[in-house]
């Protein structure tokens, strides 16, 4: 007798309708967290939406675009009537930086928008509120990609110069202080923009500015590894602290010699003053004529000394080609400040 081999059943296709079904049903997982639950009344519940969102965002990489998390952290920020809500957004930008989400945050918090509402709750009524948006901040860019640094920057360095509330300012002063540990690479090469924005925050009338904006000016000039200009910064970074005349302390500076290996960083800060020294087309009074302090009978001297050190190169190098001495002009006598104009 002849075994008859059983047919498998077989496997119905479904319809376009369930296919269709199943595809929403996919979409509407995707997309079914609710923003609005980081922002409720309740601590506790926000806290568990943002470590919520938080795992999710690991195997979405697109999970912040679909539920628009830019505006509705814009919306939370900027929502001065409702506490909970800011405290719910400065919240999930700390838990969500905690939850290695860093990447996928990135592009969200650098936003102009979100970054200038999150810079501003420095100074929320709330002192536990302006606490953890200053923390939250800090944490955010400790942990951001150092290439990001030319991006925020911008935006701090206007809160520094034009905030009408000085926690916003010692808040991105603490915030540069982190950049200069994270980023020392990008920060220094943006000492141009950086150094004249802390000039102007050192004299600022609230005593907590000052002070902040003086510890901010020393951090970033320790960035400063070349030699050459070392001495230049030491010798006009207290004075301008003090408030004495810049000009006239950074009169030695053109007169540096670069011998020194110079990197991306030292090289762009000294950018400025060779900037002006070179391509203005003029030196500043204290530095063509020599210190202000000098009299006129003083800067006759220096002048004659100068002439004199310029014979005697010409006399050494004379007798080194075998040549004779060339003729030294007579030098005239020191003329005082009557008849300064009538002689030629």
């Amino acid at each position: 007798m002849v075994a008859v081999a059983s047919t498998p059943a077989a496997v119905p296709t479904p319809s376009p309708e369930v296919l269709k079904a199943a595809a929403s049903a996919g979409a509407t997982q995707n997309t079914a967290f609710d923003a609005a639950t980081l922002f409720v009344a309740d601590k506790a519940s926000r806290e568990a939406a943002a470590h919520a969102l938080a795992s999710a965002a690991k195997n979405d990489s697109g999970l912040f675009t679909k539920i628009d998390l830019t505006s509705a952290l814009v919306k939370a920020l900027t929502d001065k009537k409702n506490a909970h809500a800011r405290d719910g957004a400065v919240e999930t930008i700390a838990i969500l930086v905690a939850g290695e989400s860093i990447k996928q945050l990135e592009p969200v918090v650098i936003e102009p928008q979100v970054l200038t509402a999150l810079l501003e709750t420095f100074a929320d009524k709330s002192k536990a509120t302006a606490t953890a948006a200053v923390d939250a901040t800090v944490a955010f860019v400790s942990a951001m990609s150092p290439w990001a640094t030319t991006l925020i920057l911008p935006s701090l360095l206007h809160q520094i110069k034009t905030a009408g509330k000085w926690q916003v300012k010692t808040g991105s002063l603490q915030v540069l202080n982190q950049l200069v540990i994270s980023a020392p690479t990008q920060t220094a090469k943006a000492t141009p923009d950086i150094i004249p924005a802390l000039s102007e925050a050192i004299w600022d009338t609230k005593a907590d500015v000052k002070k902040a904006a003086r510890e901010s000016l020393t951090k970033v000039t320790a960035l400063i590894s070349n030699k050459d200009i070392e001495r230049c910064v030491l010798v006009f970074l207290p004075n301008v602290k003090l408030g004495a005349d810049l000009p006239s302390q950074i009169h030695p500076c053109p007169y540096f010699r670069f011998d020194q290996p110079r990197e991306g960083g030292p090289y762009y800060h000294s950018a400025p003053l060779g900037y002006y020294f070179r391509f203005r087309g003029r030196l500043p009074d204290s530095v063509a004529h020599g210190p202000a302090s000098l009299s006129w009978s003083q800067r006759e001297a220096h002048r004659n000394q100068a002439q004199g050190r310029r014979h005697h190169r010409q006399h050494v190098q004379a007798r080194r080609l075998g040549g004779h001495r060339p003729a030294l002009r007579p030098q005239a006598p020191p003329r005082s400040h009557q008849d300064r104009g009538h002689h030629r």
